[in-house]
């Protein structure tokens, strides 16, 4: 009963997330899709007796893996839709930790010699100004 209302759940949040095209959706849609394998996986290995065996296999076969055959697509869309959406043209931060060993980076821009010579108490701003503080 318990994983029942878990399966229940998941599909639901998967559902409404699906709905509201929201690119997190990827997160529930794979659990669902892993709690429907299980599901099928459970119902036909705990069946008593050959009739619940055949029901299993047949609920297995035609509800619960398509379903979660959808979820996973459901996922994958969904995973694809938020890549895309990453390339943009938005420069990338200029900390560069992505690059890999041994790659070259570029040089560091040079910095002016007279904000090296601003004190600790001096306007930055105003070349001439008394300092503050």
């Amino acid at each position: 009963m318990g994983f029942d209302l878990i399966l229940i759940y998941a599909i639901a949040r998967t559902a409404y997330m699906a709905f509201r095209v929201d690119p997190r959706v990827q997160f529930p849609a794979t659990a669902t899709a892993v709690l429907l394998f299980v599901d099928a996986w459970f119902d036909i290995t705990t069946s008593a007796n050959r009739s619940q065996f055949l029901e299993a296999v047949l609920l297995a076969l035609l509800v619960e893996i398509p379903a979660a055959i959808f979820s996973l697509y459901l996922a994958r869309s969904a995973h694809r839709r938020v890549l895309d959406m990453g390339h943009v043209g938005i420069p990338p931060p200029a900390h560069r930790w992505w690059r890999l060993p041994g790659r070259r980076r570029p040089p560091l821009p040079a910095m002016d010699s007279e904000a090296e010579e601003v004190g600790p108490g001096e306007d930055r701003s105003a070349p001439g100004a008394a300092p503050t503080g």
